[in-house]
């Protein structure tokens, strides 16, 4: 009997420390977990020194900041690894984990991220920003878009105000009236057209050229051409005309990529996802666009820089019409999308909600700035 009695102690302490020995396996399993670093490949057409590189750097920042450096990034700018048309196609094969570049160089996968392209809808980059966040949370097609070519949404943001750089000054659409205007897009495209402008396709890289040569007389861009592209060297005049966003920015993370984060990560990401699009990102914008205007100012070549007065805005949206809206609805259902016309009520109603009725742009704060020159 004693004998049984030892072995029966002797089995008890065999378990007990197998106990432990499984614990201290967990605890050491839980702490190279959490050590764990994820090494993210993020690709990017953005020029540095630009507003939009500003909103692109605040979200990566922030992933490797709150990870406490568990998230690292290998970062290939300017189209190094990708260029702008080939940007998703790389999240979407592997090639890279995070894509920025434009959705309308891939327009056969974004129609519906055209929304942000309509014109004369908004001024407000937070709010077009935020109604979009909010866009791809409540509305299943929209959201459609990107999972079914398994991307994860992380904002959609403006390449800033349009603005018009010219040799003369322009107050309204009458000034318009027979002028060249560099035009890319189908509602930049229509607008110009409305006031008998002939619109010309003019690559950013060539804006410069096009101007001095008088290929153009007109710039429709924003406030990267007089300063990162340095038309201010041979446009003297520039404006904002009340069109609103001709473009947009996208940055998208592979889906699988986030699937594979251990939760906490997914939940950092989700949380600085969030805060780039309640605002953190159109802050990051308006300081970069501040030190822009800088430039133009102390620069000495701009001679003026205005905000067309409400009338003329209203005139140029008139004669526009619905034009860009309807051929956003029929792209849309020819590319088999129900309801697209509800999905521009619900963003311009998102717009509304979301929109400060006392806003003040970098457009506007440098427009000031001139007047007071």
């Amino acid at each position: 009997m004693s004998e049984l009695i030892g072995i029966r102690r002797a089995y008890k302490r065999a378990l007990k420390l197998s106990g432990a020995a499984i614990t201290a396996l967990l605890m050491i399993t839980n702490i190279s977990a959490a050590q764990e670093k994820h090494r993210l490949v993020v690709s990017s057409i953005l020029l540095d020194n630009t507003p939009n590189t500003s909103v692109q750097d605040w979200f990566l920042d922030e992933l490797v900041k709150r990870s406490n450096g568990r998230i690292e990034l290998e970062q290939y700018r300017a189209g190094s690894l990708c260029n702008g048309q080939e940007t998703t196609t790389c999240v979407m094969d592997g090639r890279a984990d995070i894509g920025i570049t434009v959705p309308a160089y891939s327009p056969q996968q974004f129609v519906l991220a055209e929304l942000g392209t309509l014109p004369f809808l908004t001024s407000d980059n937070a709010a077009q920003m935020r109604a979009f966040y909010e866009l791809n949370n409540s509305n299943q097609a929209f959201r459609s878009e990107t999972t079914k070519i398994g991307l994860k949404p992380v904002a959609y943001f403006s390449a800033g105000l349009s603005v018009l750089g010219s040799k003369t000054p322009l107050s309204g659409p009458d000034d318009l009236k027979g002028l060249r205007v560099r035009a890319i897009g189908d509602g930049v495209v229509t607008s110009v057209r409305a006031v008998d402008a002939q619109p010309v396709a003019v690559t950013a890289s060539e804006m410069y050229e096009a101007a001095e040569r008088g290929i153009v007389d007109v710039v429709f861009n924003n406030m990267d051409a007089p300063t990162a592209y340095n038309l201010d060297e041979v446009l003297p005049y520039w404006a904002d005309a009340g069109y609103g966003h001709y473009t947009l920015i996208g940055i998208w993370m592979a889906q699988s990529t986030y699937d594979n984060l251990p939760e906490d990560l997914q939940e950092i990401v989700d949380g600085v996802i969030y805060d780039l699009n309640a605002g953190a990102g159109a802050e990051a914008f308006a300081a970069t666009a501040r030190l822009q205007c800088d430039q133009l100012v102390n620069g000495g070549q701009v001679k003026g820089f205005t905000i067309w007065d409400e009338a003329a805005k209203e005139s140029w949206a008139q004669q526009t019409g619905d034009g860009p809206m309807k051929r956003f609805v029929e792209k849309a259902q020819a590319a088999n999308y129900d309801a697209p016309d509800q999905i521009v009520t619900e963003y311009e109603a998102l717009l509304a909600q979301y929109s400060a009725p006392d806003a003040v742009t970098p457009i506007t704060e440098c427009a000031d700035r001139f007047k007071a020159m």
